[in-house]
């Protein structure tokens, strides 16, 4: 059965050391589990009765904040969540005269969800479609990315990126 990671920021600050069972689910402000609704994660099912069930955990979340495991990993084994912000290296179509030295630039890129072609992409800012990336078939999905933040704590990369 294949199961379906999300994160979002909490909306109140998690005390660690009064709630040890979160220890597995947050990292760097995030929580990460399963979402329920738009703006509850939660943890594994402990018990579950015909009216009722019971997870190891439950957290409040910003909406806005909520990104899904896209399944892929960079190169550093990091997982990929929606909202992430990934560096990869990018073929510099500028001409011989204006091109850097090397003939590769290093470019940012917001992961992304695409409704038309129901996949993962990478958002960009003109009107050539990037390589879409999808967690059932990875077309063209680069294994040189890296994450390098995301659009809620570090949204300065994507502005650098574009300079």
């Amino acid at each position: 059965m294949c199961k379906t990671l999300f994160r979002g920021k909490p909306t109140n600050l998690i005390d660690l050391d009064a709630l040890p069972e979160y220890h597995k689910w947050v990292k760097d402000g995030w929580i990460y589990g399963y979402l329920i609704g738009k703006d509850v994660i939660v943890g594994e099912i402990v018990d579950f009765e015909n009216d009722f069930f019971a997870t190891e955990f439950w957290c409040r979340v910003k909406p806005e904040t909520v990104g899904q495991f896209t399944g892929l990993r960079d190169n550093n084994g990091i997982g990929i969540y929606e909202g992430d912000i990934i560096r990869y290296k990018l073929f510099s179509d500028k001409p011989p005269s204006k091109r850097p030295k090397k003939k590769y630039i290093s470019v940012c890129r917001r992961v992304c969800w695409d409704n038309k072609c129901a996949s993962y992409e990478l958002e960009r800012e003109y009107e050539v479609r990037e390589y879409p990336y999808s967690t059932t078939y990875n077309y063209g999905w680069r294994s040189d990315c890296e994450v390098v933040g995301n659009i809620h704590d570090n949204p300065e990369l994507l502005e650098a990126s574009n300079e």
